[in-house]
């Protein structure tokens, strides 16, 4: 970005565009109008180039591997986005994390302990250690202000400071429910997210993206499966492999989950959940019938879908 703007500044009619740059940019182009935007590498976590021992993808997209937004996202989101939104992470504000030790009993599992660090802050309430102990939380938001509910009763407010949309607090941690409120410039709440403490782990809960899947090359379902309480509240902790089957006019392509330092296989039946949460890809077989997916772990109640398969193109 430095030689961009350097550029810009020899030749002010010049308009610039930075083409491969980092979330760090985002920053500097919000201070800098004269330049035209920039494209972030990269979109999507992709597997090869690791800097972290044994991963197995890059670190640096928007997205993880199962298209579910990261951290980065949402920071970008405070500065480009133009309707009100908030989003909340317990835990430290993420960075590149640092290597793990590697067990060298077991060199492709990590334990986790080290996953779990890995992970860094995680968009839930509930920490491995539910005894009293404070807990950051990382806001973000493009309100003037953000303010902080435990169980109803506010434990925190804070203004945006000039462009940045990140709001850091350290609150005593209590099970219950968490409550971000966002609040524009009179006063009045336009943004409000809210987490729930997860019990017990008691069942797998599957959310397909599509209800049908066309039967050509190209599509595909994903098919999100979460370990749950006996609420539906998602059970971050959890790391139950799971075994997927599917039934009718339809087939397990693939499984996946965000850990990028997993060593399973992505065309076997069973993923270990990773934040409790893990993903099928099925496509269809023929050019129409019901598809029956079902999600099974020991000890948990399983979880089951159910798609159409249609002829060509899906929707």
């Amino acid at each position: 970005m430095s030689e961009l703007l350097a550029a810009q500044k020899a030749k002010p009619t010049r308009t610039l565009l930075g083409t491969e740059n980092n979330l760090s940019d985002v920053s500097i182009l919000a201070k800098n109008p004269q330049l035209a935007g920039i494209f972030i590498w990269v979109g999507v976590d992709y597997l090869g180039e690791s800097h972290l021992a044994p991963g197995v993808h890059g670190e640096s997209g928007l997205l993880d591997r199962t298209d579910v937004p990261k951290a980065f996202m949402y920071q970008a989101a405070t500065t480009w986005l133009d309707r009100p939104f908030i989003h909340m992470l317990r835990g430290s504000a993420p960075g590149r994390a640092a290597a793990a030790p590697i067990d060298n009993d077991t060199p492709l599992n990590r334990p986790q302990a080290a996953r779990a660090a890995f992970r860094g802050a995680t968009p839930d309430w509930t920490p491995t250690n539910l005894a009293a102990h404070n807990e950051p939380v990382t806001v973000y938001s493009n309100c003037p202000s953000v303010e902080l509910f435990l169980n109803g009763v506010s434990v925190g407010k804070s203004s945006r400071r000039s462009n940045a949309g990140t709001f850091t607090f350290n609150i005593p941690f209590a099970p219950g429910t968490l409550k971000a409120a966002g609040y524009a410039g009179g006063g009045e709440v336009v943004a409000n997210e809210e987490y729930q403490t997860a019990g017990p782990a008691v069942k797998i809960v599957l959310t397909p993206d599509v209800l049908k899947v066309g039967n050509d090359f190209d599509s595909v379902a994903f098919v999100r499966a979460a370990v749950t309480d006996a609420n539906g509240v998602v059970v971050p902790n959890a790391e139950n492999q799971i075994t997927f089957t599917v039934a009718g006019a339809g087939r397990l392509a693939a499984t996946d989950s965000a850990d990028g330092n997993s060593q399973e296989q992505f065309q076997g039946n069973k993923r270990m959940a990773y934040g409790g949460i893990c993903v099928a890809f099925v496509k269809a077989t023929g050019s129409s019938g019901p598809i029956t997916v079902t999600a099974s772990a020991d000890g948990l109640a399983d979880g089951t879908a159910a798609l159409d398969a249609m002829a060509g193109n899906g929707p």
